[in-house]
């Protein structure tokens, strides 16, 4: 981080003033073995009990960051026992002005306190930045780790995109961006002030915040059915497998990029481990509908014989994460079973399993 308050923070900083500096990643130019992007431009965190307040941060310059603007209060309490502090500090009363900067990544910025103890009395001003763009508007819908008790920093946060590609801010009360500009690279779908929990006052260049509305994963599927392992002995293990409606994250993939057509279609999407992914079958469901069935396979691996066989490659790439997957397709009937297998075929390239992901689209 290029200026940070913390991480330790049993005692409090106050009355701290910040001008005329240049913050971030480093240059192209220079050689670096730890990459080029700094993990924030500016964090101001508490997380040990320790009180923030009156700050002055003016004048900023901030180039090839993840997260521009990283404000934080955590429940860590890492503290000596003599100091006996048994509640989060606060953070307030702080004032960034005078921003600029170039060549930041699609995360955007951070804002949140914790549900007993929120950030209060920001005032944000005259800050343009450019950013990189992200096209898709899933990650508005998506969940921000809380992560209350762990380590204050923009990695553990949402780094492939957060809610907002400006500001996405919980948490908080009497927060208020006048003369905010992000400029992204190219067209982003997420808004550029969202709130989530618990804010009040907020203020984004005199319009109110987008309020965050979650994605449902809890709807039950209506096409893709009664989805089995066929063989769960140690030769043939999946080791995850969840059956459900666009859109779907968690910790094993993330799905970018969704095509018009995928929007309300039912997927699957497992891992699988190392003997598995070259089994020619593994898993089988049903199908309630007529409709068209889609599987993303990775172009690097050696195209499996149950997909070649019983599948058209449509020429056409599918975006999961950082991969580019080849897209297949077949249609499908009421009541018919449908067998997959695993995603390689003879010697394996890697020496891991992989994600695999179906798509159903009902006519």
């Amino acid at each position: 981080n290029a200026l940070k308050i913390g991480t330790d923070t049993q005692g409090a900083f106050r009355n701290i003033v910040c001008r005329n500096l240049i913050l971030g990643g480093i240059p192209d130019s220079l050689v670096s073995i730890n990459g080029h992007f700094a993990s924030s431009g500016i964090t101001l965190a508490t997380v040990d009990g320790g009180n923030v307040e009156n700050m002055l941060i003016s004048n900023i310059t901030i180039n090839q960051v993840r997260c521009p603007v990283f404000i934080k209060i955590g429940n860590r309490l890492r503290v000596l026992p003599e100091w006996n502090i048994k509640t989060p500090g606060y953070l307030k009363n702080i004032l960034i002005e005078n921003v600029r900067g170039e060549g930041n990544t699609q995360q955007g910025s951070f804002i949140s306190g914790i549900e007993s103890q929120s950030v209060e009395n920001i005032v944000i001003r005259d800050f343009e930045i450019k950013m990189k763009g992200l096209s898709d508007s899933v990650f508005a819908g998506l969940p921000v780790n809380k992560n209350e008790k762990g380590y204050p920093d923009a990695n553990n946060f949402s780094t492939d995109g957060l809610p907002a590609h400006g500001f996405f801010v919980r948490y908080s009360k009497n927060i208020s961006f006048e003369n905010v500009t992000i400029k992204t690279n190219e067209p982003d779908g997420r808004p550029c002030f969202v709130s989530g929990e618990q804010t009040e006052n907020l203020i984004a260049n005199k319009n109110p915040f987008v309020l965050q509305k979650l994605v449902d994963f809890s709807q039950e599927p209506q096409f893709i059915k009664n989805a089995t392992l066929i063989n769960d002995s140690a030769q043939v293990k999946v080791l995850k497998y969840r059956i459900g409606t666009l859109l779907y994250s968690d910790k094993s993939a993330v799905v970018t990029n969704v095509d018009a057509m995928f929007t309300d279609a039912e997927y699957i999407l497992w891992s699988t481990n190392l003997r598995s992914s070259i089994a020619n079958e593994l898993l089988s469901f049903d199908i309630a509908s007529a409709g068209t069935l889609y599987i993303a396979h990775d172009p690097l691996y050696n195209e499996p014989d149950w997909l070649a066989k019983g599948f058209v490659n449509t020429g056409t790439k599918y975006k999961m994460g950082k991969l580019n997957l080849a897209l297949y397709k077949k249609e499908v009937d009421v009541s018919q079973k449908i067998t997959l297998g695993g995603n390689h075929s003879g010697v394996l390239p890697v020496k891991k399993g992989s994600n695999y992901l179906v798509f159903f689209v009902g006519k």
